[in-house]
């Protein structure tokens, strides 16, 4: 998505990234003002959130080299194969045998750098049971060209996108407090009327942002999400009749927290 994009390439505080924030803000403006052109406004519930997050990428004296290579009892002699990109993380295949040389070598080996064996990655990252991932996660602060990046642990406040929702089913004026994303699944599941597939969401999570939790009249409402970052601070449309709002997590709103970046080479 070109949006997404732009925050990678100049980051998400930059005028470029600021320009297409506005883009797609007029966008959303102009479907709202059709809404209730149409007099659709009681019948449509909306809701405006993000997948993710992202942060300022630093370089020059804030960036620091990781060197796989340099650091002491490691080779890549003892892995069989290696994926490492830009990214926040990477994995290691060791080879037979290697595993538990190759986790001693790295673990402790930078101090931005943190080892898992797949089996002690932190339940809540939901990133330890599938059967492709490697033996060895690395979870760092790499990105070499990017100078926006997301993907990062899940409670740097940076990686928290922010839920707007207005509509027949939603309270109004309502600040509500910070979710996990998962949770907006089983809820616009519950605004259509149909049965969620299996997933890690819970509707008691978002329960308290509607008028009525029971059965809901359906058949003469619909639903529509927008999944774009909308800013306040750059004068975007987010007009006070919108219904409820978990703004606490969005950080390009209103903070700003400067991270130290590492780089991961080989």
């Amino acid at each position: 998505m070109k949006k997404n994009k732009v925050g990678h390439k100049y980051g998400p505080d930059s005028p470029e990234r600021r320009e297409m924030v506005q883009q797609v803000d007029r966008t959303v403006g102009y479907i709202r003002d059709k809404i209730q052109y149409h007099g659709l406004t009681d019948r449509l519930n909306i809701i405006i959130t993000a997948d993710h997050g992202m942060t300022n990428v630093f370089r020059g004296e804030q960036v620091q080299e990781i060197i796989l290579s340099k650091i002491a009892g490691f080779s890549f002699r003892d892995v069989k194969f290696h994926l490492v990109d830009y990214g926040p993380a990477g994995m290691l295949l060791p080879k037979e045998g290697k595993l538990e040389k190759v986790y001693q070598a790295l673990k402790g080996g930078h101090p931005r750098l943190h080892v898992y064996k797949k089996e002690e990655m932190p339940e809540r990252l939901h990133y330890g049971n599938h059967p492709r991932l490697l033996p060895i996660i690395l979870f760092l602060f790499p990105v070499q060209f990017h100078k926006g990046e997301h993907g990062f642990d899940n409670q740097v406040l940076d990686m928290k996108p922010f839920f707007r929702a207005v509509g027949p089913d939603f309270k109004q004026n309502l600040v509500v407090g910070p979710f996990e994303t998962v949770n907006v699944y089983p809820l616009m599941c519950h605004l259509l009327g149909i049965d969620p597939e299996v997933n890690d969401g819970h509707l008691t999570n978002t329960k308290h942002m509607l008028k009525k939790t029971g059965e809901a009249n359906y058949a003469n409402k619909d639903f529509l999400s927008f999944s774009y970052l909308i800013s306040k601070k750059w004068g975007c449309y987010v007009p006070p009749c919108l219904g409820c709002s978990s703004i606490h997590a969005c950080r390009i709103m209103y903070i700003f927290f400067p991270v130290s970046m590492c780089f991961i080479f080989f």
